[in-house]
């Protein structure tokens, strides 16, 4: 449905909150800052301001920028308060509030976009609906040819024939229609991505609505005239009977996240300041493209030997949380069960082994600070975590490659999981099992995964032309030495999922480097993207002391 909002049906939602809500220092949102136009403001932004801001090369300048853009949309100009600054921030709050749980994206999923531009529903509902593998962003497995030093490929080269499953759907219910005025019915559908959030149905006009959104001009009252010496004048337009009366806007108290054991426990972990972390912790963090934004894994490492003996590791409490690494807002959190899957070898783990847990969400590029935590319900012992996260942008037409995996199991699946819901340690068809460390032990097979994005496409055959290049290095006294005199290249690549296994039987301990180098043929001009992996290959009885992390 298009819907074509009048001119002030938008402008009627956000006038006259009947509380204090001025925009202030605590709206880090506001900060006229670089990020400025990255945050809920982007809702309204126009193409032309938006391109303006960029421009803009000091804090000055943004300043005097971020406040003529309130000021257009002042409905009272002249006083110190900008009603419809402050509704839109409340807005804002409270949508990061209310739709970060179950794989939500807070306000920036498609149910906090709508939350802030058209007003909180009367009534919401969830329902049961089908997606199709149509719908689904993972990329599709491929059968890679080749590869360097392999003793086999991965995958089941066909595209991914996911039957139709259910699917978690929203719905927002609007007793009177916000984008219209009038007294009638208005439903707006959101349905669950597997890369998480929800995604509006319906099709609005959004620039409609945004253009809508400026305030009109004020007109001014001319002197006191008696009837008779009153020059005529034409009479007021009236507004069209569609378009909704300006009225208080009525503020939504933000509703607190659903208490679990797992926000008890981030609770207790953040107000403690300096709490001591009695069970060590550590976080594998890798990156692959979303549907909106960048899929995150997040998976959390903890040994066996650091908890009670005899633990059920699946009553081990799990919390996460995301925050802005520059203004301290939450953007994500992991406060149910649910939101961290146990990986299936944690049943069986021995004491010297790793247990691993596993998150995904999908966040948009930025920097953020991530703090993890794990209680063992046996003892009360406490793990605490922080790292920070750079998220990349795989949302531009340049060649990319997501993260090079190195993998503690790596193959394809038998049967797809369920699209209903994100499955731990799963990347299309392929089960993907980070390696703890990175470290592999003597008479082990190293095996990695990583996605292509954005090679072009041959107009007659519709598949890529991509070139990869492997050098494979080892570190000899400081010095990376390239083990066969040359890089291995594989022309002709057409899957843009590539999985391999390693055969590391004769090779020496040491640190070893692969080096990945994407060349689009298709391109023009060509275009190259690069990533990185290191590993370390242990002896019969070397003890692993340095850990080697991914670089994708």
């Amino acid at each position: 449905m298009r819907c074509r909002p009048p001119l002030t049906a938008l402008l009627a939602l956000f006038v006259f909150s009947s509380l204090s809500t001025r925009a202030t220092a605590a709206d880090s949102w506001d900060t006229p800052d670089a990020k400025w136009r990255l945050g809920p403001v982007k809702y309204l932004l126009s193409k032309e301001e938006d391109v303006a801001y960029k421009k803009l090369k000091t804090d000055d300048e943004r300043k005097a920028a971020v406040e003529e853009f309130w000021a257009k949309r002042d409905p009272t100009p002249g006083t110190p308060d900008n009603e419809f600054r402050d509704v839109f921030y409340l807005r804002a709050r409270e949508a990061a509030s209310r739709y970060t749980e179950d794989n939500g994206k807070g306000w920036q999923d498609d149910r906090g976009k709508v939350y802030i531009l058209i007003g909180p529903p009367d009534e919401t509902s969830q329902e049961a609906g089908l997606l199709d593998s149509s719908s689904l962003s993972s990329a599709s497995s491929g059968t890679p040819t080749g590869g360097l030093g392999t003793t086999g490929t991965l995958g089941p080269g066909s595209e991914d024939t996911r039957p139709q499953t259910s699917v978690k759907t929203y719905k927002f219910i609007y007793r009177n229609n916000p984008l219209t005025g009038k007294q009638e019915k208005l439903e707006l559908n959101f349905r669950g991505e597997v890369t998480g959030g929800f995604r509006l149905d319906e099709k609005i006009d959004w620039n409609q609505v945004i253009a809508r959104s400026i305030a009109p001009p004020r007109a001014v009252a001319p002197p006191s005239q008696s009837a008779a010496s009153a020059p005529a004048q034409p009479p007021a337009a009236a507004p069209p009977p569609s378009v909704a009366p300006l009225a208080p806007a009525v503020p939504v108290v933000p509703q607190p996240p659903e208490v679990t054991p797992q926000s008890e426990l981030m609770q207790q972990v953040r107000g403690s300041g300096e709490i001591a972390s009695a069970v060590p912790l550590d976080v594998t963090a890798n990156f692959y493209k979303a549907a909106k934004g960048t899929l995150a894994t997040l998976t959390l490492e903890v040994k066996r030997s650091a908890l009670a003996a005899g633990v059920d590791p699946s009553k081990l409490v799990i919390a996460a949380e995301i925050v802005d690494a520059t203004t301290g807002e939450s953007t994500q959190r992991f406060f149910k069960p649910e939101h961290f899957g146990g990986y299936e070898g944690n049943t069986d783990a021995a004491a010297g082994d790793v247990l691993l847990f596993q998150a995904e969400r999908a966040i948009n590029p930025g920097k953020y600070k991530a703090i993890f935590a794990l209680k063992d319900p046996s003892t009360g012992a406490v793990g605490k975590l922080e790292k920070n996260l750079e998220v990349p942008d795989f949302e531009s037409d340049k060649l990319a490659l997501s993260t090079v995996t190195l993998t503690r199991k790596l193959e394809p699946l038998v049967d797809a999981p369920p699209a209903d819901k994100m499955t731990p340690f799963v990347l299309g068809n392929f089960k993907v099992v980070p390696r703890p460390d990175n470290i592999y032990k003597a008479g082990e097979e190293a095996s990695y995964y990583y996605q292509i994005y954005n090679a072009a496409v041959d107009p007659v055959t519709k598949v890529p032309n991509v070139e990869l290049s492997y050098s494979f290095e080892v570190n000899i006294a400081n010095t990376w030495r390239l083990l066969g005199g040359r890089p291995l290249k594989m022309p002709g690549q057409t899957q843009l999922v590539q999985a391999y296994v390693l055969a590391l039987a004769n090779r020496p301990p040491g640190d070893y480097r692969i080096t990945i180098v994407a060349e689009d043929k298709l391109a023009n001009p060509p275009a190259t993207a690069t990533a990185q992996v290191l590993f370390k290959l242990l002896g019969a009885a070397t003890p692993a002391k340095a850990k080697a992390k991914s670089k994708g």
